[in-house]
């Protein structure tokens, strides 16, 4: 009987509330219990996941300092100055060195108390220096003892010199018995070499292991903790054991506790989160540098369980099941309610369909005072009020359709002549509405985006023109954009129309610059190479001047030389150096040439040429220098190709570029010119059988990008008291002998020349 009267007006009214407000507020619960579950679980395994990734960052920072630190000492000057008293066994020299190079141990192992011993072994594994940890205190161990069993030390004598090793985590031994009390060590070792670089011996760092158990895998809410060996090995602890114990022990024991897939991921060095049986995993790699085999490195594996990090999640349940019951309390009044409200409305509504009839004689009578018998009255007024403003509406109707009418056709004609301009004008021109569709464009517009029109107009102006994201086009200014295109220039204006304050629009003008781009291009490139003449000519004057003073002194030395060589009692030493101290004025006369040669061609004589002679002449003059700074030259002393060259511009070429790499590395260091071979060509070059390519680099600080583009140029220099001129010989004597030279340079990492060379007629396949 209840739900029989509940009809009609009543049953939309409930069904509108039940969808307006029940419905809506359900769906909604029921989305952000789902979503808040989600976003909780998800954010739970983020935190999981980045926690275990910052604690293998921290072990792979600490590893790579103490690192540095080993391979510091191993070029550590006192070292060295040990390293070769034991080779040339001076007894009072080496007791000295020796406590110099104990005392820095101890200084050294001082500063780092997570260090336990700090030894040198000779390349037989003896025990030439050593300090230890004691009760905290550092002291210097007499008793040496021999290694030279033990696998650490095979492993770090196998190693080249600038390598290390790091061991895995184990029992300290001492005396060939596992020292009492126990202590895990992780070694850090690596080799020591003379000035010639032998290796002479070992330098070895014992860390306490727990140093990684207790501070890098401190864990603040986990359960376990793992530190895996990719080379098959564990060791664990849980977060609530009050017992630090050490123990290690092969992966293949946790097939039961951990799936196959899982495990090989951990071996393979991944960094991922999985939920298995109710537990969380994350493990993540220590990312160390790859001065280290695989089988060193670790993985960290974090197990959590799930029911401790997922507990707030009940808390949710509970709050959105009361959520649900009051939506439930609310279903329930808003029926009662509505029947009470809505028993009046069903007076009204009969005389409602009178009135929408047009009949708007009827009146309702509604006893009562509240709000529905008000609405009555209200309606009765209405119905009156109604029945007058339709009489007067319908004449204003007929006095309306005839002003339309008129209007109309003025802005028919208006619209007409407008559509005329915008398609005849010689700029392209768009609307754009304030959610980014193009409303309106013309024909010129259309060819400049290269669309059609019927494909510009309703679709997203981003699609049409891909720069368009660079303007904040919603803002209330005009705005520019230059865009450049495979054959067009474009320029494109925006401007903002606003209504109210409000963005209603955008119109946008594109105009093509291409022509007078290229006009504005062509006239720099003019200037250009004005300049460059200018200067070309001002260098020919300069060289003149530099060919007329120089020129005649070097003809008084070459003569002063040759006197000298017709000399029966020179000795054969004497001889050879004026023989070369001749090639070098030669040298310096074809330089003169060379220098002119900025304004007037300069003539060359290519003959078969060994790279490893001229390489000679050049070492002899740039050797004493290059000493003095403490810069090693290497060069090649294989079978070298000869190469088809004037071996006086050769020279000229490698000594201008090993004179630039002396005077660049004011800190020593060491300059290697050798051949290129297979991967030690620069990339983008194509093999050439007619070529053979050489390389002259240096260790250097390298040169700044913005300085690279510029070193070929004449008279550019950075140095005070350079002339600008080293290079650019250097290029043109390269490019006179149908070779090409390419510059690679790093900032910090030095510089390298690369030449590509013809080869001598019959010469590359002897190569």
């Amino acid at each position: 009987m209840l739900f029989a009267q509940f009809h009609g007006l009543s049953s939309k009214i409930y069904v509108a509330f039940l969808i307006t407000a029940v419905l809506p507020v359900t769906i909604a619960g029921m989305v952000s219990l789902f979503y808040s579950l989600e976003v909780l679980k998800n954010e739970t395994l983020y935190h999981l996941e980045q926690e275990v990734a910052n604690q293998a960052d921290s072990i792979a920072q600490f590893i790579e300092q103490l690192r540095s630190d080993v391979l510091y000492f191993g070029n550590y000057s006192t070292m060295l100055d040990f390293v070769e008293a034991i080779k040339n066994h001076p007894e009072p020299k080496m007791a000295e060195i020796r406590s110099s190079l104990e005392h820095d141990f101890t200084v050294f192992a001082r500063t780092y108390p997570y260090i336990y011993q700090m030894r040198f072994l000779d390349n037989q594994g003896f025990e030439m220096v050593r300090v230890e940890r004691v009760e905290g205190e550092i002291k210097t161990v007499s008793e040496l003892q021999n290694k030279s069993k033990r696998y650490y030390v095979h492993d770090a004598l196998k190693l080249k010199v600038g390598e290390i090793t790091i061991s895995q985590m184990d029992l300290n031994v001492e005396q060939g018995k596992v020292e009492s009390p126990e202590k895990p060590i992780v070694r850090f070792a690596t080799p020591v070499a003379d000035r010639k670089g032998v290796v002479q011996g070992i330098i070895i760092i014992n860390l306490h292991a727990e140093f990684f158990l207790d501070q890098k895998l401190a864990l603040a809410r986990g359960d376990i903790t793992y530190l895996f060996n990719l080379s098959g090995f564990y060791i664990a602890r849980r977060a609530d054991s009050a017992i630090k114990t050490f123990e290690m022990k092969p992966v293949s024991e946790l097939k039961e506790e951990f799936p196959d897939t899982l495990l090989q991921n951990i071996m393979q060095g991944k960094h991922q989160t999985e939920v298995i049986d109710n537990r969380i995993i994350t493990y993540a790699p220590v990312k160390m540098n790859q001065f280290l085999p695989p089988l060193t490195k670790w993985v960290v594996v974090l197990v959590y369980p799930q029911r401790q990090l997922f507990a707030n999640i009940l808390n949710l349940h509970i709050l959105y099941g009361l959520m649900a019951l009051c939506i439930l309390v609310a279903v329930v009044a808003g029926f009662y309610m509505s029947r009470y409200l809505l028993q009046p409305l069903s007076l009204l509504r009969k005389e409602t369909e009178e009135v929408a009839q047009g009949n708007f004689s009827q009146r309702v009578e509604i006893k009562g005072t509240d709000e529905i018998a008000d609405l009555g009255q209200s309606f009765n007024s209405m119905a009156a009020q109604l029945e007058q403003k339709c009489q007067c509406l319908a004449r204003r109707q007929i006095q309306l359709e005839g002003e339309v009418a008129t209007r109309t056709a003025a802005l028919e004609h208006e619209r007409q002549n407008l559509a005329t301009i915008i398609e005849n004008v010689g700029e392209g021109i768009l609307s754009v509405d304030s959610c980014g569709y193009v409303e309106l464009a013309n024909e010129t517009a259309a060819l400049f985006l290269e669309l059609p029109k019927d494909k510009l107009i309703g679709r997203r102006i981003e699609e049409c023109c891909p720069h368009w994201s660079q303007l904040s086009w919603f803002n209330k200014t005009s705005q520019r954009l230059e865009l450049k295109m495979a054959k067009r220039t474009l320029v494109i204006n925006v401007t903002p129309e606003s209504v109210m304050g409000q963005l209603h629009s955008c119109l946008v003008l594109v105009r093509d610059m291409s022509e007078e781009r290229q006009r504005v291009d062509h006239c720099r490139e003019l200037d250009r190479q004005m300049f460059q003449m200018e200067k070309m000519a001002t260098m020919g004057e300069l060289a003149m001047g530099l060919a007329h003073e120089i020129g005649n002194p070097l003809a008084g030395m070459k003569t002063v030389i040759q006197v000298s060589l017709e000399e029966e009692t020179l000795t054969d030493y004497l001889r050879k150096n004026l023989h070369r101290l001749l090639n070098e004025v030669n040298r310096l006369s074809e330089f003169l040439r060379t220098f002119h040669g900025f304004s007037a061609p300069q003539e060359m004589h290519p003959v078969p040429c060994r790279l490893d002679e001229v390489l000679e002449d050049v070492l002899l003059w740039t050797r004493k220098e290059a000493k003095s700074k403490g810069i090693n030259i290497v060069y090649p002393k294989d079978k070298i190709p000869k190469l088809w060259a004037d071996p006086y511009q050769l020279k000229q070429v490698l000594l201008n570029v090993v004179i630039n790499a002396i005077h660049m590395m004011q800190n020593g260091g060491e300059i290697t010119i050798g051949m290129c071979i297979g991967e030690s060509c620069q990339k983008g070059l194509s093999r050439d059988e007619s070529h053979v390519r050489f390389y002259v680099r240096d260790s250097g600080p390298g040169i700044p990008p913005n300085i690279l583009s510029h070193i070929f140029e004449p008279f550019f220099t950075t140095r005070e008291d350079g002339s600008g001129l080293g290079l650019a010989v250097v290029k043109k004597i390269t490019d006179q002998h149908g070779a090409s030279i390419q510059v690679d340079s790093q900032e910090g990492q030095g510089t390298r020349f690369e030449f590509i060379w013809p080869v001598a007629s019959g010469q590359r396949e002897h190569f």
